[in-house]
């Protein structure tokens, strides 16, 4: 199975937005996936390592449903913060 990359660390830090800021984003995200069970074994040996700037969100991360999940919302989940949690977990109903 080929792997599907939806976001990089790296491309939004070689766009110039702050690493920090990036790496909270990422953490954020890996985060809540996990919170919703989303995460395969290998997702969850990723966050539990750590989230730097060689993090990507890829396909292998995820279980089905957390695919299921990023192919549908990925593009709306790119910009999500704390503030719209719920409207996340109201998405991920839909799956």
């Amino acid at each position: 199975m080929k792997t599907l990359v939806y976001d990089k660390a790296s491309w939004h830090i070689d766009a110039g937005e702050p690493a920090d800021r990036v790496l909270a984003h990422f953490k954020f995200i890996m985060n809540w996936c996990n919170q919703n069970n989303l995460l395969s074994d290998e997702g969850e040996e990723i966050l539990e390592f750590g989230i730097d700037d060689s993090i990507s969100i890829h396909s292998r991360l995820l279980n089905e449903r957390g695919n299921m999940f990023m192919k549908k919302y990925y593009d709306t989940f790119i910009s999500a913060n704390i503030e719209n949690r719920s409207e996340m977990d109201e998405m991920l109903k839909t799956i």
